[in-house]
């Protein structure tokens, strides 16, 4: 269900060139036809450019949580522009606080037997959207500013 779910995400997206990151084989995820990019961990992110989009699968859950955490804010900042991270939630390594506090918003949550999992999506074009009050005509009135001096 997790795979599905991930590939309908990419899908949504069209991307031109995918940074698939896992420790296997990139998953297909009808991506046939476009650019895959595809590394084993974090050592071969310094190779690779930025990224329509980049997805994490079957990684995190078997890295030092600061070692991921380092892997999910590189591929954030630097090498894609959205960005699927799908893992084992656990109490003592990764949970849904760990994303939140990377800017990844929880796309939906899977239980396995006793693991759940989760799918998390980064976007960087929906993080920050401008609130309509923060323009020019609640901020910046120059003509008024002669209006109040003593």
């Amino acid at each position: 269900k997790h795979l599905d779910d991930l590939k309908h995400s990419i899908e949504y997206h069209q991307p031109d060139n995918v940074l698939a990151v896992s420790r296997a084989a990139p998953l297909t995820l009808g991506l046939e036809g476009r650019n895959v990019s595809h590394i084993q961990s974090a050592d071969g992110l310094q190779q690779q450019s930025r990224h329509k989009l980049a997805y994490v699968h079957d990684l995190l859950e078997h890295l030092a949580v600061e070692e991921g955490r380092q892997l999910l804010a590189a591929l954030r900042d630097v090498y894609a522009d959205i960005i699927y991270a799908e893992c084992r939630l656990t109490e003592d390594g990764w949970n849904h606080t760990m994303f939140a506090e990377l800017g990844f918003r929880q796309l939906e949550s899977y239980k396995e037997g006793s693991d759940t999992r989760g799918l998390f999506y980064f976007d960087i074009y929906q993080y920050k959207l401008t609130p309509d009050w923060l323009n020019a005509r609640f901020w910046a009135n120059p003509e008024r500013w002669d209006l109040w001096e003593d």
